[in-house]
C-alpha cells in the first residue's frame, strides 16, 4: 500500500467523496483527484501536511510511511500537529 492507497483509505473512513475530501482540507479538486484516482503525482508536503492537520485522529506516522495503525490510539495528536510527539520539530 502507498501513500496514495492510505489517503483512499481517509477518504473512505469519513465517508467523503474526492471532491468533498479536497474542500475538507482546502486542496483544489482536481489535484487531489490527480493524486488519488489518477495516481498521476504524489502529495507534496503541503497536501500531507493539510490532511494531518485536518484530521486529529489520523495517526501522521501511518499516512507517511504505512508503519503502525491509521487511527492514533492515544489521541497525541488532538489539538493539531503542534502537540504530534513525531512532528514537533517541524
Amino acid at each position: 500500500m502507498d501513500i496514495c492507497d492510505r489517503i483512499n483509505e481517509i477518504i473512505k473512513h469519513e465517508n467523503l467523496n474526492i471532491a468533498s475530501f479536497a474542500r475538507k482540507i482546502g486542496i483544489g479538486d482536481q489535484t487531489v483527484r490527480g493524486v488519488v484516482a489518477m495516481r498521476r503525482n504524489k502529495p507534496g508536503f503541503d497536501f500531507i501536511m493539510k490532511i494531518v492537520q485536518t484530521f486529529d485522529w489520523l495517526d501522521a506516522h501511518w499516512l507517511i510511511t504505512g508503519e503502525g495503525d491509521m487511527i492514533c490510539k492515544n489521541m497525541l495528536t488532538m489539538g493539531g500537529v503542534k502537540n504530534h510527539p513525531r512532528l514537533k520539530r517541524f
